[in-house]
Order: C-alpha cells, then structure tokens, then sequence
C-alpha cells in the first residue's frame, strides 16, 4: 500500500499515468498538497510517497470511495469500534460535497478513530482530485482508507489571539456568511478594508480567520476561513451556523501545544508510533512558515511522519465529526503486536 503526495507543479492526467504505469495492481492512493514537510526535508516540488507493509496477518487495509453520505455513515457504523482507524479525503472544490456530505454534520456517535483532509493544490483547472488506483475522485466523491488492528492517537491544535469586538451574523447554504451586524458580509467587509478596494479576493480574505460562535455559545474554539464571494455573501471553507457571533482572530504558532499534546494526550504511542501525520491548514500560511513548524516537529519525532497543507482538517471530538481550519490536526499510528494488549 502506498500513499502519495502531489505537488502544484504536476498536471492531474501525468500523475494518473505515472503512477498507475509505476504501480500497476498494487494499491495507492494519491492528493495534492501546496507543501510536505518530514523529518529531514521540506518541500513545495517533490513528489512524496508513504510505502506501507502489514507486519502481522491480522493487520489489513482497505480504500473505499462513496457518493453519498449515508452509504459513508453505513461504513463507518460496521466499523466503529478503536480496532479501525480511518483516514478521509476530501477533493476540493467542495461544490458538491457541501451537498452530498453537508460536512458530516450528522455523524455521531464516533469511537473510531477518524481524520484526514481537504485537499489542497493547485492543478491547472482548479480541480484538486484524489487518485486512488488510477482512477479520479472528483467533487461529490470521498475516498476513505481504513486500517485494520492499527491503533491510532489523533489529537489537534490551534492558538491564536482574538481581535477586537464580536459582531452578529447570519449565514444561509450552511456555508455563507450573509450579514454582519445587518448589514450585507461584503459591505461589512469593505467597510473594515476602508473601501480601500472594491473586490474582496481570496488573498484578501485569507486574512480574515474568525473564532465562531453559535447562539447558544458553542464551537467556542472553532476557527473558519473566509474563502471567496458569491451572490453577495462571503462563502467559508468550512460550515457555519444558523446565527451567532465571531471575533476576528491572528493565529499564533501552536508548536507547544503539538509538543505538551503529544506528550500527555498520546500516551503509549509518542515517541513509539510507527507513523505520524500531520494536517496543516494552508491558511495559516499567511500568519506562520509551515516549514519552521516541519522542523520544530522534526526535533520532537524521531519517527517517520508528514506535514501536508490541507483546506480543512478532519477530527473526531466527543463522538462526532468536525471539519476544523486554521489547526494542526494530528495522527500517531501503531500497528497492534499480538496477544501483548498494546
């Protein structure tokens, strides 16, 4: 089983090729990110792959793409339990995801572990697929790997600084900020801007992280990025609630916490693990270096893990399933020894 990581550079149908001529019937999965960091090097070019080999014969795993929310929920009910862990991918641009999935709001009851990500890249169409055997995952689509007898620690981290008031929103589509304080999100936007531009463009609003409220005071530390604007609303990476409140925000480096996590939180797997994964949100690009945060990691893990740019991070919390931004969001693997009840 291999796992692959394609850089901006590579055009979707020359990675299909290469890597199904290179693999033939041997399993693999492949996705875009903007970056991979790992324990020597970091790189925004290279084409970076995971090979994975089954030490025991009750190990297994398996990929499965859906095209319905119900048929994932079937999946992961049969196979709910700590003896799974599943890695989700999500390919951008999220059209039809938002109606199919509608962000997983509905799964509960989660004792799996279950993580994973929005791809992100940059493919010439703007079309940021998953491949799984040569075949394309598109928008509408997921594709699910689920190990079997291996143990996961998934954990997340996010720090930042709130700046200045909270304002009252609404949203509509489960995605779209549609007024701030009454008024229109773009007006209200172009106002903060001082009219000083009349089009708000996605490397604008990749500025304009927000700690998110609803209106009973939940998702007190759920932070959203504003992604573009369409039909005079300002549409998010991530979903957002009916009504509530935000605090703008400047995220901060969460590099301590990724440390003090690992060391409390994952118990029996850290430093131990056989792999480390870690899901890093693009937009936090803008505030800290991806590359610095590869090397801190790169001091405190000595073994094999990835760094790879996600537009939003898959985490289980409290039986349910959230689709965060602004965060690293982090999974330690270990393969299960026998009759040793690790």
């Amino acid at each position: 089983m291999a796992i692959f990581v394609i850089p901006s550079i590579y055009e979707k149908e020359v990675v299909k090729e290469y890597l199904k001529s290179f693999f033939r019937k041997k399993p693999f999965i492949a996705f875009y990110s903007t970056f991979v960091g790992s324990n020597d090097f970091f790189t925004t070019k290279g084409l970076v792959g995971i090979f994975l080999k089954k030490a025991y014969d009750s190990s297994a795993c398996e990929i499965k793409i859906f095209e319905e929310l119900e048929q994932f929920k079937q999946y992961i009910a049969s196979r709910n339990d700590e003896s799974f862990v599943h890695l989700v991918f999500v390919p951008y641009p999220l059209v039809k995801f938002r109606q199919k999935f509608n962000f997983f709001e509905v799964i509960e009851n989660v004792k799996t572990p279950i993580s994973g990500l929005i791809t992100g890249g940059y493919d010439y169409k703007g079309q940021y697929p998953i491949i799984v055997n040569g075949d394309e995952v598109k928008d509408g689509q997921i594709a699910v790997l689920t190990f079997k007898n291996l143990k996961g620690c998934l954990a997340s981290s996010i720090s930042f600084k709130k700046i200045g008031p909270p304002f009252e929103f609404t949203s509509e589509e489960t995605y779209k900020l549609k007024t701030v304080d009454g008024q229109d999100a773009i007006d209200f936007f172009l106002e903060i801007l001082r009219k000083q531009t009349k089009e708000l463009s996605p490397e604008i609003l990749v500025g304009f992280p927000m700690l998110i409220r609803d209106e009973n005071g939940n998702y007190r530390k759920l932070v959203r990025f504003p992604k573009e604007v369409r039909d005079r609303g300002i549409v998010f990476w991530a979903n957002l609630p009916v009504k509530g409140k935000f605090h703008f925000v400047y995220l901060l480096p969460d590099r301590m916490k990724v440390k003090n996590i690992l060391k409390r939180h994952c118990n029996g797997f850290y430093p131990v693990s056989d792999l480390a994964l870690f899901f890093y949100c693009v937009g936090k690009s803008a505030f800290i270096n991806p590359e610095e945060d590869v090397a801190f990691i790169g001091q405190k893990l000595s073994i094999p893990f990835l760094v790879v740019g996600s537009y939003g991070e898959i985490f289980t919390f409290k039986g349910k399933l959230y689709i965060l931004n602004g965060s690293t969001t982090f999974l330690l693997l270990k393969e299960e020894l026998k009759n040793d009840g690790s």
